[in-house]
């Protein structure tokens, strides 16, 4: 709806799809995430089933690549694959040497010929020892691309849709709290 820049693939993407007009959730990303996935501000996740865990029962394969930022972890409350910290502190380090993961179906484990999953952290080599070499929001970028790729609707998945919920940081201080905004009294 916004006026300032053409985005004709943006309007038609949201013209043959649903669109999400009405914001509920709020300034932390706990909450926003909690109104996307639960349709209200409680956090944590709790209750009924959320957004992901209805569209992975109903076939979709379902990824988050970014900040979690809820209670639990992503693959238990949904999600097929993800890459990404598990809260708001590990978000802020844009050079961080390790992000978590879960891959099912992605390691041979002691020569098996049956995948496995990887869940735990995976070591980002670059940057270890308090080196900057790569930069985490690009690294996530080439993963929602390799998701969308993997997973895109084809005869090979037997057109299975996919939903992806990519959570990426805002720009901020690798200080929590540094960059928050003052509350108005009344």
């Amino acid at each position: 709806g916004q006026t300032n820049y053409a985005t004709p693939n943006l309007d038609r993407l949201a013209a043959g799809g649903i669109r999400f007009t009405d914001y509920s959730g709020a300034g932390d990303s706990s909450q926003t995430t909690a109104a996307l996935l639960a349709g209200n501000n409680s956090v944590p996740l709790t209750g009924e089933a959320n957004l992901a865990q209805r569209l992975q029962v109903a076939g979709y394969r379902t990824g988050l690549i970014g900040e979690w930022s809820q209670a639990g972890q992503p693959w238990k409350l949904g999600f097929d694959d993800f890459a990404g910290f598990l809260d708001d502190a590990e978000g802020r380090n844009y050079y961080a040497d390790y992000v978590w993961r879960y891959a099912p179906r992605s390691i041979f484990k002691d020569g098996g010929a049956k995948p496995e999953a990887f869940e735990g952290k995976e070591m980002i080599y670059p940057n270890t020892g308090g080196k900057q070499k790569q930069f985490l929001p690009d690294t996530f970028f080439t993963a929602m691309i390799n998701f969308v790729r993997v997973n895109q609707p084809d005869i090979a998945n037997h057109f299975r849709p996919f939903f992806l919920l990519a959570n990426l940081s805002a720009p901020r201080s690798a200080t929590p709290g540094a960059d928050d905004f003052p509350v108005p009294s009344d």
